[in-house]
């Protein structure tokens, strides 16, 4: 799924956790994505588009908040319209919590959150047709998430020896160049993003002795130039786009271990050290890799209404991915290496392996309009999709003697999807229902692997999912408004191996097979009081599997939120209170094997009040 911040590709969802804040809009779109973007996305997109500076009005906005758990959160956004051609905007926002749960060993906690962004933007209008808008946003983010073994997730205390950490510092900016003419627009988006992910110390055993640690630093850069021409008569619309990427990322993985427990016990030979006499008690492992990747694309719609019911969109996408991909990892100083010659948890390369590779791809698109009566409108749709292969940090076989390696490289998947669907409204205009049915084919899919550390992706099989979704919104009365969605999702590995098992006939991972929500929102005057309101919701995930063999497996859970709140009949002035996961259900964000099987808790129960001012 393509993740992007003012149409600018964010391919680390670790950057934009953060960005929700001060918000036009958010954009939600399922299937291949090849022509509403920059930058492809073979199984959907996410589109976050930022309130910018504009002319309209001054405004000032400010939200403070505190609750348990240490709970508090600051968010601020100022626009100030200089004049009818320049305007100025400001944002902030500042999420801190404690730790969840501590460790036993040293009375730290664990799990907290000391979230900060800032965002400027600016807005100048150089005639009625040329206007200019540039922002940028800085993430400075500090996390401690610990994994636990899975009989005491949900323990306020764990022991682990080493405090997990990641600091992570990004900065990205967008300049945006808008030219009206009178036949077309001319857009060109530009932008950059630079982010420093400072360390990942990860104690992967989750045990209070010293067996196993991991240290990941990794920084990177991109840069991305997109340039789009759109037009229109009476009865076609067009656009044109092109685009440019160019990334850069380094990493170091550092696992740190003694050769007097975790050598020993993965040898099965506990006389190992005192036979040999070569075991460290501190033992590196150090992991250099570097990649360079380069991505060309040209892509177009054209959208011809032949009639005013019934409209053909056709478009296409061709692509051009390049990568190059340099590896280091030495022989450790362990008696693992002192006797294998080779690496404990990844291979060790004989000095710097390098290698290269490119990809293209042609992707058509074509969707069918039918506008039934003015409140229905049918659509069917068939696309293809593609991702680029790439490379592993890891060699593709152990050193041998006069056998040159390579890192492992993994092919390119692609997908061709078919959709129909129906978009309604009806009486009066007070409902809306949206339905859709789905059927995605999948070749060379990939998938990751992360057990015991090493993340490999993988071409597992073929895949095929196929499903459907439905969303509604009623105004029960003019107060009251209900929400609801659902979605039923097959999904099945068709064949194809994973990591040397068979996995024919597996769900894919984090695959529910139904999930839904219900929302109850009610907004209206008490008298003389002021504005009250209510939101209360449900959201439901049936179980998952976290891996592709199906070994790690969550439990279906649901999760109640509600927010009661009061503002005064101006909306200048506010207060709620707010209640997240209320009964406190216990559930996994994820699992994995690493040495043992390990999980990571969600969020308990959290409450907090909330008091806005708008001016």
């Amino acid at each position: 799924v393509g993740m992007f911040i003012d149409d600018q590709p964010v391919g680390r969802t670790t950057l934009i956790g953060n960005s929700f804040f001060d918000l036009e809009r958010i954009e939600v779109v399922k299937g291949p994505q090849g022509t509403l973007f920059g930058r492809n996305a073979s199984a959907g997109a996410i589109s976050i588009i930022t309130n910018k500076a504009n002319t309209e009005e001054s405004s000032l906005d400010i939200l403070a908040s505190a609750g348990d758990e240490g709970q508090q959160l600051y968010e601020g956004a100022g626009n100030w319209a200089i004049n009818d051609q320049f305007a100025v905007r400001l944002s902030g926002r500042h999420n801190e919590r404690d730790g969840t749960f501590e460790n036993a060993l040293n009375g730290d906690e664990l799990n907290d959150v000391d979230d900060t962004t800032v965002r400027g933007s600016l807005h100048y209008s150089f005639s009625d047709t040329l206007a200019i808008d540039l922002s940028a946003e800085n993430l400075d983010s500090e996390t401690r998430t610990a994994a636990t073994f899975f009989d005491n997730s949900f323990d306020d205390k764990i022991l682990i020896n080493k405090q997990p950490e990641q600091e992570i510092d990004s900065t990205r900016a967008t300049m945006r160049l808008t030219w009206d003419l009178e036949a077309f627009t001319l857009t060109s988006n530009t932008s950059y993003l630079d982010y420093d992910i400072t360390a990942i110390p990860v104690d992967a055993d989750a045990t209070d002795t010293f067996v196993l640690n991991l240290v990941e630093p990794q920084d990177g850069d991109q840069f991305v130039q997109e340039l789009r021409l759109n037009g229109a008569t009476d009865n076609i619309d067009w656009f044109v786009g092109a685009s440019y990427i160019e990334e850069n990322i380094e990493s170091q993985t550092t696992y740190e271990w003694s050769d007097f427990i975790l050598v020993q016990a993965l040898a099965e030979d506990f006389t190992l050290c005192e036979a040999t006499g070569l075991c460290q008690e501190f033992v590196e492992q150090v992991n250099y890799a570097e990649t360079d990747n380069t991505s060309y694309a040209v892509y177009g719609d054209i959208a011809w209404s032949f009639t005013d019911k019934l409209k053909l969109t056709v478009g296409a996408r061709y692509t051009y991915d390049e990568k190059d991909f340099d590896l280091n990892q030495p022989v450790p100083d362990s008696v693992w290496g002192a006797l294998t010659g080779d690496g404990l948890i990844k291979s060790a390369t004989a000095g710097t392996v390098s290698d290269d590779d490119s990809w293209s791809s042609f992707d058509p698109r074509v969707v069918l309009d039918y506008q039934v009566t003015d409140d229905i409108m049918l659509y069917g749709s068939v696309a293809s999709g593609y991702k680029s292969g790439g490379f592993n940090s890891n060699p593709d076989h152990i050193l041998a003697e006069g056998v040159p390696q390579k890192p492992a490289s993994f092919d390119e998947e692609t997908v061709i999807a078919y959709e129909i669907g129906v978009k309604s409204r009806f009486w009066d205009g007070r409902a809306q229902v949206n339905g859709a049915v789905f059927f995605n084919d999948y070749d060379d899919f990939q998938i990751e692997d992360n057990a015991n550390l090493v993340i490999v992706i993988q071409n597992a099989a073929s895949v095929e999912t196929k499903g459907l979704e439905l969303d509604g919104k009623v105004l029960l009365t003019d107060n009251l408004t209900f929400q609801g969605t659902y979605s039923y999702l097959d999904t099945e590995f068709t064949d194809g191996s994973f990591s040397g098992m068979d996995i024919g006939g597996n769900e894919l991972p984090r695959a529910p097979e139904h999930s839904g929500s219900a929302i109850l929102d009610w907004e209206g005057p008490l008298g003389e009081l002021g504005i009250f309101n209510f939101r209360g919701e449900y959201v439901y995930t049936d179980s998952i599997f976290f891996d592709a063999p199906n070994d790690f497996e969550q439990d279906s859970f649901g999760i109640y939120n509600a927010r009661i709140g009061w503002e005064t009949e101006d909306g200048r002035y506010g207060v709620a209170v707010v209640g997240e996961n209320l009964d406190d259900e216990e559930y996994f964000v994820h699992q994995t094997l690493v040495l043992d099987p390990l999980g990571f808790p969600g969020v308990g129960r959290l409450y907090r009040v909330e008091l806005t001012a708008s001016f």
